[in-house]
């Protein structure tokens, strides 16, 4: 299991974020949130929820990069890309600690065979048949579901 913590201490310390104040800086506000993860989950928190929390935050900056794109505010949205940058690269190093996550193209055919075994399929069983599989992405279930229930 990737220490998410102990990475962005590597990182800062060894400057492989070129050596980049703003980068060095985007490290420490990402090491900020996760911490406070930490303490709101009272608990270790393994790789697959660091992965979790990092695409959240992925997730956050790319709508903030939006809003101030928008706004016409670049100075801002320079801010949040470059935390992006390093949520990205660091979403990188986890994803190589995880479990390989299905295919899309498995997922497909998975729901194709569920659909031919159910003649009366919905999303709601077929995203109760995904329920228990842990290295699959949900939304791309559901995505791909709708497209094979129209």
């Amino acid at each position: 299991m990737i220490d998410v913590k102990n990475r962005i201490f590597d990182v800062m310390k060894n400057k492989i974020f070129s050596d980049s104040q703003y980068e060095n800086n985007a490290a420490r506000i990402v090491l900020a949130e996760l911490k406070t993860k930490l303490i709101d989950f009272r608990t270790d928190i393994t790789s697959e929820i660091q992965y979790k929390i990092l695409k959240k935050m992925k997730g956050d900056r790319e709508t903030s990069i939006e809003i101030y794109t928008d706004a016409n505010r670049m100075d801002l949205r320079k801010k949040e890309s470059i935390e992006l940058l390093v949520i990205d690269k660091l979403i990188i190093e986890i994803e190589a600690d995880l479990p390989k996550q299905m295919s899309e193209e498995e997922i497909e055919n998975k729901i194709k065979k569920f659909i031919s075994e159910n003649s009366n399929s919905n999303i709601g069983m077929i995203m109760k048949e995904f329920k228990d599989i842990k290295n699959v992405d949900k939304k791309l279930v559901s995505t791909i579901a709708k497209k094979l229930l129209m």
